[in-house]
């Protein structure tokens, strides 16, 4: 299963009955150290100790790819009355920055993405760019400073599902593959990247509908007073 995210950009399912050649879990786990990582208590501490890997997939831009619209992969979700929770219930304090304004509570990460480089990703090769602090203000992410994230192979990248962010245009004459996991509390499941409804489906009924807040919401903006990289 491939998504043709936009003009040069791919998203490859790995996982097995949905690859040609899928990524083995067993191999899978040994390329992203999931048993060993160092990131592996961070996982744990911000989803639970049952969290639960989404799928694994490859994320692929072509030379003169486009830049992406800025984009959340989701926003906040309260857990189910009946899931064990087992991470602290809100994520930093309510009250005021240096600046004096509020800052909200928010519920705890449902989801993580965790990017893996494979290849050496400067500006001009396309990395992601990230709005830090913008899963607190995510409808005044444009007026905060982003940053385009440079990588190298053996570089991990973990961040949460309601960080705006992008890829940045590919203006190498390279392509751009990145290995990466959902992973998430048990009790979420990203059903919007990977939809099982088929494009050759012929009811459109079928095909699921997001509202603000569900699982699948993606919200684009325009950088009128961002400092975002083009």
């Amino acid at each position: 299963q491939i998504i043709h995210r936009l003009l040069g950009r791919y998203d490859m399912c790995l996982d097995k009955g949905v690859a040609p050649v899928p990524l083995e879990e067993g191999t899978a786990n040994a390329v992203l150290g999931v048993d060993d990582a160092i990131w592996q208590p961070l996982l744990v501490k911000l989803l639970g100790k049952d969290y639960k890997i989404n799928f694994t997939a490859a994320l692929n831009a072509r030379p003169g790819a486009k830049e992406q619209k800025p984009h959340v992969d989701g926003l906040s979700q309260e857990a189910p009355a009946d899931a064990d929770t087992n991470s602290p219930e809100s994520i930093g304090p309510h009250g005021s920055c240096e600046h004096g304004h509020s800052v909200p509570k928010l519920p705890p990460p449902h989801a993580l993405q965790l990017f893996l480089p494979m290849c050496k990703l400067p500006l001009r090769r396309g990395p992601t760019e990230f709005w830090p602090g913008s899963h607190r203000w995510p409808d005044h992410a444009s007026y905060l400073p982003s940053t385009g994230l440079e990588a190298v192979p053996g570089d991990a990248i973990l961040f949460d599902f309601r960080v705006v962010h992008r890829g940045m245009a590919n203006r190498s004459w390279r392509w751009r593959p990145i290995l990466y996991q959902t992973c998430s509390r048990s009790w979420f499941t990203d059903d919007f990247n990977f939809p099982e409804v088929s494009l050759f489906d012929a009811s459109t009924a079928a095909i699921p509908a997001y509202a603000k807040g569900g699982s699948g919401v993606r919200a684009g903006f325009t950088l009128s007073h961002g400092r975002g990289r083009g």
